[in-house]
């Protein structure tokens, strides 16, 4: 009894609040403690479903980082797998030399539907190349009248034999400065392939394939006027799918 006594003498004013609070105030205190609970909750209910967002761009910014602050130390090496020889016979008659503009552009990536800002990816370079027109030569037909002293070549169509890209040519004049702009390979695989079509069609209509074909013909007289037995022969070039006939005398 003293005891308690002296704990009332020593908490007087918080005994008297216990004494004289009602039972009904149980149930709010109850009510306000479990309120914070469910707004927690639907607080990490929230956070869980951009959960991903977030880990893909955390990931997205560590690759990004990574490619442009990490290791400098870099391996190249490369295996043939399958190589194979193969008897050719082309005559390349004309090429054609450019240089063109290489522009890559990419919008902004999204995940789920959300647009990522400084993911774009933005570069302006330029490569140079070489394309080769002319025939398959081991094609050629040849029919020799003697009587007329005449020489017919049955010449194939003309064509683009080769196109080659100097990689060492490659200038960069433009790249995007995010730390998102990585150029990966399918996208300069791509690039790569639209600026060598384009280049072939420029080169055609720039008369590539013409110009081989009237040059394949001089090459050839000049072979053939070489040989003794054939100087005073008149030559006749067929061009299959064509049906005009040109013909040169020799001198």
């Amino acid at each position: 009894m003293q005891e308690d006594e002296r704990q009332q003498e020593k908490y007087p004013a918080e005994a008297r609040m216990e004494e004289n609070q009602p039972e009904e105030a149980e149930p709010k205190r109850r009510r306000r403690r479990s309120e914070p609970s469910r707004r927690s909750f639907f607080s990490r209910l929230r956070g869980a479903r951009l959960l991903p967002l977030a880990a893909a761009v955390v990931l997205i910014a560590a690759a990004a980082l990574y490619s442009r602050f990490g290791p400098s130390n870099t391996f190249y090496s490369s295996r043939t797998v399958e190589m194979n020889l193969k008897d050719i016979g082309e005559l390349a008659t004309q090429a054609a030399f450019y240089t063109d503009v290489i522009t890559i552009h990419e919008s902004d990536r999204t995940i789920l539907g959300i647009s990522i800002p400084f993911t774009s990816t933005n570069a302006l370079c330029t490569y140079s190349g070489t394309i080769k027109a002319g025939l398959d030569f081991g094609a050629i037909r040849l029919q020799t009248d003697t009587a007329q002293k005449k020489l017919q070549l049955t010449m194939p169509q003309i064509r683009i034999l080769s196109h080659e890209v100097d990689l060492g040519s490659l200038k960069v004049y433009e790249k995007g400065k995010n730390p998102f702009n990585i150029i990966g390979v399918d996208q300069m695989n791509r690039a790569m392939i639209n600026m060598k079509q384009g280049a072939e069609e420029k080169a055609i209509d720039k008369g590539l394939l013409t110009a081989a074909k009237n040059n394949a013909e001089k090459l050839l007289q000049s072979m053939l006027r070489s040989i003794p037995e054939l100087r005073e022969y008149q030559f006749e070039f067929v061009w299959e799918g064509e049906t005009q006939e040109t013909g040169g005398e020799a001198s």
